[in-house]
């Protein structure tokens, strides 16, 4: 596995991480725009187009739900495995890099903050480990 390839394997738990914040915003949207269309309507004679929006709503927010539900299920595989690998290295400083990096998506200049490290010699740190043999063979 090149570089590149480990680098792309312990982000993807960022990634899942981003799917389901974009999917919590778009609930958040529908579930909004459901309460929006239900004040709306208040007051207003009732009618098959506005039983067929409400029903719309709810169908989408459904669906939403479901796809959440779905990507916190992969989002927890995925960190498992992610986190599975970074316990696995031997060097607890290079341990606490890819932590940071990976499971909690600091930038590099908040990962040497947190370490007490200039940011250039936390990357060379990370860059060692991934190029070593120790790195994980995925």
């Amino acid at each position: 596995m090149t570089y590149k390839e480990k680098v792309r394997w312990f982000r993807r738990y960022q990634e899942a991480l981003a799917s389901e914040n974009e999917l919590l915003k778009e609930l958040n949207q529908q579930v909004t725009r459901a309460e929006n269309i239900t004040l709306f309507l208040q007051g207003t004679p009732k009618g098959t187009t506005i039983k067929d929006k409400i029903c719309d709503a709810v169908v989408s927010i459904i669906e939403i739900k479901e796809k959440l539900a779905q990507q916190i299920k992969t989002c927890n595989f995925i960190r498992n495995e992610v986190t599975s690998e970074i316990e696995k290295i031997t060097e607890n400083r290079v341990q606490c890099i890819m932590k940071y990096r990976y499971i909690l998506g600091m930038r590099w200049e908040e990962v040497a903050n947190e370490m007490g490290l200039s940011d250039k010699w936390c990357r060379t740190l990370h860059d060692k480990y991934l190029n070593s043999a120790e790195s994980p063979h995925l």
